[in-house]
């Protein structure tokens, strides 16, 4: 069968993140009024990247700008692989930094880094700064990760690139296209004479031209009328792509940025879930019993408190805390779903993790309601 993936761009802002997007893709991504007039990516971008026999590849470039950190959340939330762009004037800085720990947090393994405007440079400068990026990537998961020297204006390093990505992913697991669709949703917008039409990656299963579907969490009924992938119509859409899907019977005022198109009854609508925490390494203030948080999960952004039961402030901490989130809307979420934390004010990560139960309780404070979810933990970690 087709394989199907999609990849991020990711990186600080000005670091060349849509230049080489475009050099990649021949495609500009930023489309929005004001990104052209500001020079910066606001808004989601996409574009096809690569298409053989065997693969297909699309690319999501998110904005760099600390203040849409939470388009940036979206947009890699579904990526198979990521391009970290550092810039050979600049090197490492602060939402380098800030999306490495997001992309960790979310679960992303493979990744390439593209040391990008390298003619701006001389050789000895563009030593230095491979050296500071292997340092700061050094403990974590993209510690051996490839690097590319690029420049997108003269095309330095970008052949090479797009052959290392495609040659990364014909070695990588796809998504699972066999389970119940489901897609969160990144993207609302009207077509004239065709209505409302959803954009986002499925995360797993396939969809069907026709096919009935509901717009969780509020349950509202509609039908797949049309497909898109890349601009192209299309009879069905697999997990790992890119979707725009034209929907019958909803206007645009009935769905948010959030929200899940599925095709099951299966996956929870919940409030409360049960989940494992690992926080970030330079934790700026602690996170108190039943403190706000601001909780990313797909494409959702929602508000919500930490609920801890075996400590009542958390400081610096190794490993994966167990603990509750209580959450003042719905989201759609199962087992193992990867999700981030920020602290609504002031703003920053506070660390991400992952579901154990979408259906949490209420718990008592003490060690046996720790013990009762570290069981549900290995009980996950088996099936997976």
């Amino acid at each position: 069968m087709k394989r199907y993936f999609t990849i991020g761009m990711a990186g600080h802002i000005d670091h060349g993140k849509t230049t080489l997007t475009k050099a990649l893709t021949n495609v500009d991504t930023d489309r929005l009024k004001e990104e052209k007039e500001r020079q910066i990516s606001i808004e989601l971008g996409f574009a096809p990247l690569h298409e053989d026999e065997e693969i297909q590849i699309s690319v999501v470039d998110v904005p760099g700008h600390e203040r849409f950190i939470r388009q940036m959340i979206a947009g890699v939330a579904g990526i198979d692989l990521v391009v970290l762009a550092v810039a050979a004037d600049e090197g490492v800085m602060p939402q380098t930094r800030e999306h490495l720990e997001i992309l960790d947090f979310l679960g992303i393994r493979n990744g390439i880094v593209a040391i990008t405007k390298i003619d701006r440079v001389d050789e000895e400068f563009a030593d230095l700064v491979k050296e500071e990026i292997l340092e700061e990537l050094k403990g974590t998961v993209f510690e051996d990760v490839p690097f590319i020297l690029t420049d997108s204006l003269s095309g330095k390093g970008i052949e090479e690139l797009k052959h290392l990505i495609i040659h990364t992913l014909k070695d990588q697991d796809t998504r699972d296209a066999k389970g119940a669709f489901r897609l969160p949703i990144d993207q609302v917008f009207i077509v004239k004479g065709q209505g409302t039409v959803v954009r986002g990656t499925v995360y797993e299963g396939k969809i069907e031209e026709g096919q009935l579907l509901k717009i969780m969490p509020n349950g509202i009924e509609t039908r797949a009328r049309q497909l898109q992938v890349h601009h192209q119509p299309a009879k069905a859409a697999f997990a790992g792509q890119r979707a725009a899907i034209n929907l019958s019977g909803v206007s645009k005022e009935d769905i948010e940025r959030g929200e899940v198109l599925v095709s099951s009854e299966h996956f929870s609508v919940t409030k409360t879930i049960d989940v494992a925490v690992r926080i970030v390494g330079d934790l700026q203030h602690n996170i108190k019993q039943r403190m706000p948080i601001k909780c990313h999960i797909g494409t959702a952004e929602v508000m919500g408190r930490i609920v801890f039961f075996d400590r009542n402030e958390l400081s610096n901490a190794e490993g994966e805390i167990l603990c509750q989130l209580r959450l003042d809307e719905e989201i759609v979420a199962k087992r193992g779903d990867r999700f981030i934390l920020r602290r609504p004010s002031p703003q920053e990560t506070l660390g991400g993790g992952w579901v154990i139960d979408p259906n949490g309780e209420k718990y008592r404070f003490g060690q046996k309601t720790i013990e009762d979810l570290s069981r549900k933990k290995k009980e996950h970690r088996k099936i997976a």
